[in-house]
């Protein structure tokens, strides 16, 4: 069982809705403010918002320090949006891999 950072509970996986106005919100090629991104932090309960989110890498989505791995459709997505290819609402899980600490 993986260490809970804080006294928060870690969630092993999140189901992230990418709707419309992500999509229209989020700047191509920032990892902060991308579609994905943008959708995490709509996903997280209510509580006081982690550090970061911050789509890492094109397979990673890190929320405060806890990583997690994106799904093969999300990582489409990115490359997709960030080439000005036309992308679509959609939802996957992103899986709870590991702490930064």
């Amino acid at each position: 069982m993986a260490k809970a950072l804080s006294s928060e509970r870690v969630l092993r996986a999140l189901r992230i809705r990418v709707l419309q106005h992500h999509i229209r919100d989020g700047l191509r090629g920032n990892c902060v403010f991308c579609p994905i991104a943008l959708a995490a932090k709509d996903t997280l309960p209510p509580g006081p918002p982690p550090h970061k989110i911050v789509v890492a890498t094109p397979m990673t989505l890190v929320i405060g320090l806890r990583v997690y791995r994106l799904s093969q459709p999300a990582r489409r997505f990115i490359s997709d949006y960030d080439r000005f290819m036309p992308v679509r609402p959609f939802t996957f899980i992103a899986r709870y891999t590991r702490s930064l600490t």
